[in-house]
């Protein structure tokens, strides 16, 4: 089980990444606002942390910066409807895994979920 943080100022987005994660066996979290998500990040050890890059009153580089220092072993998954191309220069000094252009396939957010699920699973053997 990850315990999983979902950042977006989209309700439906937020819905709907719950419903995939829950599916899954995840605990989640959600927030709206950079605030709240530092503020849950704050509190909870969380394994992974999906993030939209376009917050509405959000410094997106500076939340995932915060979000780094904070929870430095959470892996960061970045969601945009921008370009990979216009987001990559903006994220110097920020380690994310993926960059996941939307609209996205439920399918492409499971198979990163496995991902985090395999990768934090050989970290812990």
């Amino acid at each position: 089980m990850l315990k999983t943080l979902i950042i977006d100022d989209d309700k439906l987005i937020r819905w709907s990444l719950k419903e995939i994660f829950t599916q899954e066996g995840h605990q989640v979290d959600t927030a709206s606002s950079e605030e709240e998500a530092l503020n849950h990040a704050r509190s909870t050890d969380y394994d992974v942390v999906f993030a939209d890059f376009e917050l509405e009153d959000s410094d997106a580089a500076g939340m995932l910066k915060s979000l780094q220092r904070i929870r430095p072993e959470a892996v960061l998954i970045i969601l945009s409807a921008l370009p990979i191309g216009q987001i990559e220069p903006r994220l110097q000094g920020i380690e994310v895994l993926r960059i996941v252009e939307k609209p996205f396939e439920p399918e492409q957010i499971r198979a990163i979920l496995r991902m985090v699920r395999d990768r934090d699973t050989s970290l812990k053997s």
